[in-house]
C-alpha cells in the first residue's frame, strides 16, 4: 500500500484510527494495566497518598459519620451480624438491638447450605451468600428505624446475585429458614 501522495496516506491512517480506536484502546489499556511497573507505580503512589493525607480522610470519615449517623450505625450492625455468622464472640453493634452472635447464628445458619429463598438456584454458603433485609434498610430515616430493620425477623441470606439485584425494594416473599 505505498502512497505516493503524504496526504492521502495521512488520511488513510486518520480513517483507520477511527474504525479501529475501540479494539486498539483496549489493546493500549490491557498492555497498560499488566505491565508490572504500573502495578509498582500504583501501589507506591497510593501508599504515599495514604501516609500523607491520613488526617485529610479521618476528617472527610468524620464528616460522613457525623452528617449520616443511621448509616453509620447500619454499617456496624452489618459487620456485627457478619461476623457473628462466623463464629466471632464480640457483640459489638449486636448490643444496640438487643441480639447475641448466637441469636443471629441460630436465625440465619439454617440458611446456609439450602437454595436461595428468592430464586431457588444454587445452594448458599457463607462466600456466597449475602445478608439481606426484607424491608430494606434504605428505607430507614433515623437511628430507632435502623434498630427495628434489624430485628432478626427482617434478616435472611440470600445470594449474591438476588441481593444486588433487588437492591432497595422490598421483598415479595418472606420465606422462612429451611
Amino acid at each position: 500500500m505505498p502512497f505516493k501522495d503524504p496526504d492521502a496516506q495521512a488520511a488513510y491512517w486518520r480513517r483507520y484510527h477511527d474504525r479501529n480506536r475501540a479494539r486498539r484502546n483496549a489493546q493500549a489499556r490491557r498492555r497498560w494495566h499488566e505491565s508490572p511497573r504500573t502495578r509498582e507505580y500504583h501501589r507506591r503512589y497510593y501508599r504515599e497518598h495514604r501516609v500523607e493525607n491520613r488526617a485529610r480522610e479521618h476528617a472527610a470519615t468524620e464528616r460522613w459519620r457525623q452528617a449520616r449517623p443511621e448509616r453509620e450505625l447500619a454499617w456496624r450492625l452489618r459487620i456485627a451480624i457478619r461476623k457473628s455468622l462466623t463464629g466471632h464472640p464480640y457483640p459489638g453493634a449486636l448490643r444496640l438491638v438487643g441480639l447475641t452472635p448466637e441469636d443471629v447464628a441460630h436465625r440465619l445458619l439454617p440458611f446456609l447450605g439450602g437454595p436461595c429463598p428468592e430464586c431457588r438456584v444454587g445452594v448458599l454458603t457463607l462466600r456466597s451468600a449475602e445478608i439481606d433485609h426484607i424491608v430494606p434498610l434504605a428505607s430507614a430515616q433515623t437511628n430507632d428505624e435502623v434498630l427495628q430493620l434489624n430485628r432478626l425477623d427482617n434478616l435472611r441470606l440470600i445470594c449474591r446475585r438476588c441481593n444486588r439485584s433487588k437492591g432497595a425494594r422490598p421483598s415479595l416473599q418472606t420465606v422462612p429458614p429451611p
